[in-house]
């Protein structure tokens, strides 16, 4: 548990979170534990999903998955908690950072290379994000359907050597102590 390990092992000059910061059920209380485990001028940087629109390699394959449009996700823990950033600036505040900025970074997520990439895609995604999970829900006699419909938008991705998709992040930084 990231909390525990920072009350127990701080101060820290640096924390810093690769996609991990969108899964805390309670993320001022988290962000609030960093900055009690922090030095006082330490740099806290994360990254993070921008929205589920922005993300087609889950927004798509899930809505595919379920055979409808579905909903983004909210504020609960999932790979979009941190989505917005008026949000994300309003936790971080409240849990005690400052100089509170974010950048916006467009890539291409590479989900599969080389030979069999549609394949090695299709496993992969079936078996991480919001597409596995509805999988997983579905009647035994219609997951099979799912993976199929999944395993059509995913050659629509494959360019012949990798199978890619549009994705956004952001990338955060604040400081410890004051502004």
């Amino acid at each position: 548990d990231a909390e525990e390990v920072a009350v127990r092992e701080g101060p820290f000059d640096l924390i810093f979170s690769r996609h991990g910061v969108m899964f805390f059920a309670d993320p001022v209380r988290a962000f609030r534990a960093f900055r009690a485990a922090a030095s006082d001028g330490a740099s806290l940087v994360f990254s993070c999903f921008q929205s589920w629109q922005t993300n087609p390699w889950p927004s798509d394959l899930a809505c595919t998955a379920a055979g409808r449009d579905l909903p983004p996700p909210g504020r609960e823990p999932s790979g979009f908690a941190c989505a917005e950033p008026d949000y994300v600036r309003e936790v971080l505040n409240s849990a005690g950072w400052s100089q509170v900025e974010w950048r916006s970074v467009p890539f291409r997520y590479v989900a599969a290379e080389g030979e069999g990439a549609v394949e090695q895609a299709l496993s992969f995604l079936g078996a991480i994000g919001p597409a596995s999970r509805i999988v997983g829900e579905l009647p035994q006699a219609e997951r099979v359907a799912a993976v199929d419909r999944m395993g059509g938008v995913i050659e629509r991705h494959f360019d012949g050597s990798a199978v890619e998709f549009p994705a956004a992040a952001w990338i955060w930084s604040a400081r410890a102590g004051t502004a």
